[in-house]
């Protein structure tokens, strides 16, 4: 028999969402059984960075790292058919890239308040089951979908 495009489209599609949906159950259960770093860690200064140098390191950890690429693979890979246009495409990689850049300044700001600091250390292993958990059930909408 035949396969047409759409058919090979389709398993391709169902394909990469049991992946990304595989992957996110096992990042989350990997989250939620992690000790939690900051809690041991007690007032280790690190150097200070320039902005420019910390702007540069932040860019080349999530450039380079592939676990979020395969994450936002994972998540937004289900909104991305072959009929999108290559300006909904763009469209779509601008709200993520704008999202998570005002989100992760605003953690960052927040994570490394003096008040902040020490309240996330000594709750770090329930934000780390926290966090794991959210994972895994992104993970259980996006294989109900």
């Amino acid at each position: 028999p035949e396969v047409t495009g759409s058919v090979a489209h389709s398993t391709v599609n169902g394909n990469l969402a049991y992946a990304g949906v595989v992957y996110l159950v096992w990042l989350g259960v990997k989250t939620v059984r992690s000790y939690a770093p900051l809690a041991t860690e007690k007032n280790k200064i690190m150097p200070r960075l320039s902005i420019k140098q910390a702007a540069l390191d932040g860019f080349l950890i999530s450039f380079l790292n592939p676990n979020i690429a395969l994450f936002f693979l994972a998540l937004f890979g289900q909104f991305l058919t072959s009929s999108s246009t290559m300006a909904t495409q763009l469209f779509m990689v601008l709200i993520i890239m704008l999202c998570s850049g005002v989100w992760l300044c605003l953690l960052a700001s927040l994570a490394g308040h003096k008040k902040v600091l020490p309240v996330l250390r000594r709750n770090a292993t329930w934000i780390n089951r926290l966090c794991g958990s959210l994972l895994i059930l992104v993970a259980l909408k996006v294989m109900t979908m």
